[in-house]
């Protein structure tokens, strides 16, 4: 079975679960949900049974992240309550449906939780907020796969408090952290470095594979720079993508969709190829002086070209013009960017004096950000 997370989530109904509307946090449940997905999402697979309130937000969430919604959310639902189904459900192929049991609310819903429970194999179950539902699929996972850590944020209160007493001890940090992006990072084992791929297909079987890669190259380590018009210089994403400028209409039309999935699928390997060459246009000292400037709340004037060498301002160049025109092109340097901004907000979340923030910029990952943020005008 494929392993994944499962969520259990709902927005009590007052007229429905009053008991458990009166305890719950409106706020707190949108919170940690979009916590949830913004640290699984383009890394972990999720699975759950499908809450209207909750569905779309999810969504919209998996829109913003470039990654492939329907390959990394899964969601059952059962057919006795297809007249309720959301709109959305109609754009993906990411549902089962399960059968209704002889038109019976309670039948049909065990029907489709043993289904979900038969068909992955799930490393850890989260809890959060809801109704009774919740009670009924924590101890339905207990009995199928007791395996799974639960995780009920008490925070978010509703149905999860039962939850939380069913368990009778549940660490401390489950009831009073509010920082649900840390929360879920420590508790699901998810490294804020661990970059996220558009689908799993795409993903290194290898968790340490999958990393975001920050090593000084060494002086005995020193290829040829990519090459900005006419040449091929190596297997780095970043130069096949701008070796490609030099082709004809015809020639980039019948290779675009390899390269393309190469940019999509960024290797460790690919990576420190990437940062390598770049490493070597960006100087060094400029960098640090203009990300420091940053940090002290400037916003003009620190970003330009002389933070290149010559070929780097060349590179650059080509990189801003691609990154204009075509939109396949942006999309990846886009995808890349996000992997790169989503590790920053974790490294500065961490600290307070900024310091390791500044090393990661000003590592050779960081350099690759810089230039293409540049070029893609993040950074004025």
């Amino acid at each position: 079975m494929t392993d994944a997370i499962f969520l259990s989530a709902g927005m009590p109904d007052p007229k429905r679960g009053p008991q458990y509307a009166k305890t719950a946090d409106t706020v707190a449940i949108t919170a940690a949900v979009s916590a949830l997905v913004h640290v699984t999402l383009g890394r972990r697979l999720l699975v759950w049974g499908g809450q209207p309130a909750i569905t779309p937000m999810i969504w919209v969430i998996a829109e913003g992240l470039g990654i492939e919604y329907g390959a990394w959310v899964k969601l059952y639902q059962s057919k006795h309550f297809k007249d309720e189904y959301p709109e959305d459900n109609q754009r993906f192929q990411n549902i089962t449906y399960t059968d209704d049991v002889g038109r019976d609310r309670e039948h049909s819903l065990q029907l489709m939780r043993e289904r979900m429970f038969s068909d992955f194999n799930f490393t850890a179950a989260v809890f959060i907020g809801g109704m009774g539902g919740i009670v009924q699929e924590f101890e339905l996972l207990q009995q199928l796969q007791p395996n799974a850590a639960p995780l009920p944020v008490i925070s978010t209160g509703g149905a999860v408090l039962d939850v939380a007493q069913r368990m009778g001890s549940v660490p401390a940090d489950l009831r009073d952290d509010l920082d649900y992006v840390a929360l879920f990072h420590r508790h699901l084992g998810v490294s804020a470095k661990e970059m996220r791929y558009r689908s799993p297909t795409e993903q290194p079987p290898a968790v340490a594979d999958r990393l975001w890669q920050n090593r000084k190259p060494s002086s005995r380590q020193r290829p040829p720079a990519p090459a900005t018009r006419g040449a091929n210089n190596g297997p780095g994403w970043l130069s096949e993508l701008l070796a490609r400028a030099s082709q004809d209409e015809g020639a980039a039309s019948t290779t675009a969709a390899p390269v393309e999935r190469e940019a999509r699928r960024p290797t460790s390997g690919a990576l420190e190829n990437l940062s390598v060459d770049i490493a070597r246009m960006v100087d060094n000292g400029a960098v640090v002086e203009a990300w420091r400037r940053f940090q002290r709340g400037e916003r003009t004037g620190m970003f330009s070209g002389q933070l290149y060498t010559g070929h780097g301002r060349q590179t650059f160049e080509e990189i801003r013009r691609r990154y204009r025109a075509e939109p396949e092109f942006r999309a990846t340097i886009d995808h890349y960017l996000r992997n790169f901004e989503d590790l920053l907000a974790e490294t500065n979340r961490n600290e307070r004096d900024g310091e390791q923030a500044l090393d990661l910029l000003t590592g050779d990952a960081g350099k690759v950000y810089t230039m293409l943020a540049h070029a893609a005008g993040r950074l004025g």
